[in-house]
């Protein structure tokens, strides 16, 4: 699955040989918004994480879209209630030993949720604010 700067959202199955464009079934995603990163999960088969940012059209609201069924459905993760509403989205990351704790890079911050993103907590404690988030690289430790 790829994004593009112009808010399309394609899957391909067969090597690239082929692409469906998904864009439509992803309720809640502004048209023409930047899809700046697309994270297949490492434990799930079909299971996509999708950050959409529209702040080049003045909407500055956060977006991360989640599909377990290879695009055929979304739901949302993030909503403004839950990170503020002038907080766009600049990359996330599924943790690479507990599934459901996920990190939020947003234009104001690092939020982690630890229940799949029912929920998001500010992360401060020894996080520099002049870290974008978009330099982040997780490793798995074993």
């Amino acid at each position: 699955m790829v994004g593009t700067d112009d808010g399309q959202v394609q899957l391909t199955r067969d090597g690239g040989k082929t692409w469906t464009n998904m864009t439509s079934k992803i309720t809640g995603m502004p048209k023409g918004a930047w899809v700046p990163q697309v994270t297949a999960s490492t434990y799930n088969a079909g299971e996509v994480f999708v950050v959409v940012n529209n702040y080049r059209q003045f909407d500055f609201k956060p977006y991360l879209f989640h599909s377990k069924d290879y695009g055929q459905t979304w739901e949302s993760l993030v909503n403004g209630s839950q990170v503020g509403d002038n907080n766009y989205m600049l990359a996330m990351a599924q943790d690479a030993v507990e599934p459901k704790l996920i990190f939020l890079g947003t234009e104001n911050g690092l939020f982690v949720s630890l229940d799949e993103g029912k929920a998001y907590t500010k992360w401060t404690s020894g996080y520099p604010q002049a870290l974008p988030p978009w330099t982040w690289w997780f490793t798995r430790v074993t």
